[in-house]
C-alpha cells in the first residue's frame, strides 16, 4: 500500500514537472517518499495506540526517546513496510508491559543496570547499517557519537526522574532497553545475512 501510494505521488510529481523523468531520480524520491508515509503511519500508530489504553503520554515518551536514538544508532529493519509497522507497534506494546512490571520493583539500582546494559550495546554495536541506506565509513563514528551522547543524557534524565516520577524514569529506561534488543537483533540479521551471501 505505501509503495503504490509512493508511486502515485511520485508520478503526480513528474507530471506536475517538479521532478524530472530519470529513473534514477525517480527511484530516489519514490523511496523517500514511502520512508516518510511509513514513519508518519508509525508515529500515528503508537499514537493510537497510546490513545486506546489510556498511555498517550507514555506513546509520546517512546517516540520522543527512540526516534532520536535509533536515527543514529540503527538497528533491525523489517524487509516489508507492513512488517515494519507491526514491529514498531510490538515493539511499543512490549515496553508498556516491561514498564508495568518495573513499576512494580521500583528499584533505582534496577533501572541503573537496564541503563548501563542499554548504554554498552549502544556504544558497542551501533550504527547497524540498513541495505536501503548503506553508511559511508566516514561517518560511523559522528553517529556512533551522536547515539552514544543521547543515550547517555537519557539515562541520566531516567536516574534523575526515578527520583521526582518514578512512572517516567522506568519508561525511558525501558525504551532504551528496547532499542539495543532492536541494535542486537540487527546485527544478528546482518551477521545471518553475510553468512548466506557467502
Amino acid at each position: 500500500m505505501i509503495e503504490a501510494i509512493s508511486e502515485k505521488i511520485t508520478g503526480f510529481l513528474v507530471d506536475s514537472n517538479e521532478i524530472s523523468e530519470d529513473i534514477n531520480e525517480f527511484r530516489c524520491y519514490k523511496y523517500g517518499i514511502e520512508i516518510a508515509l511509513s514513519s508518519i503511519l508509525n508515529i500515528v500508530l503508537i499514537l493510537s495506540i497510546g490513545a486506546v489504553t489510556g498511555r498517550f503520554i507514555e506513546s509520546v515518551i517512546f517516540l520522543a526517546v527512540f526516534i532520536p536514538i535509533r536515527q543514529f544508532s540503527g538497528g533491525y529493519h523489517a524487509d516489508t513496510y507492513f512488517r515494519c509497522n507491526l514491529f514498531f507497534c510490538i515493539s511499543f506494546v512490549m515496553v508498556l508491559l516491561l514498564f508495568e512490571i518495573l513499576k512494580v520493583y521500583n528499584s533505582v539500582y534496577l533501572l541503573l543496570a537496564i541503563d548501563l546494559f542499554s548504554l554498552s550495546i549502544i556504544a558497542f554495536f551501533s550504527p547497524i547499517e540498513n541495505r536501503n541506506k548503506p553508511i559511508p565509513a566516514e561517518k560511523r563514528m559522528g553517529l556512533k557519537l551522536k547515539a552514544i551522547l543521547i543515550s547517555a543524557l537519557i539515562s541520566l534524565v531516567s536516574l534523575i526522574m526515578h527520583c521526582y516520577w518514578v512512572v517516567y524514569g522506568s519508561l525511558l529506561s525501558c525504551t532504551l532497553l528496547m532499542i539495543s534488543v532492536l541494535i542486537i537483533s540487527g546485527k544478528i540479521k546482518e551477521r545471518r545475512k553475510r553468512n548466506y551471501e557467502s
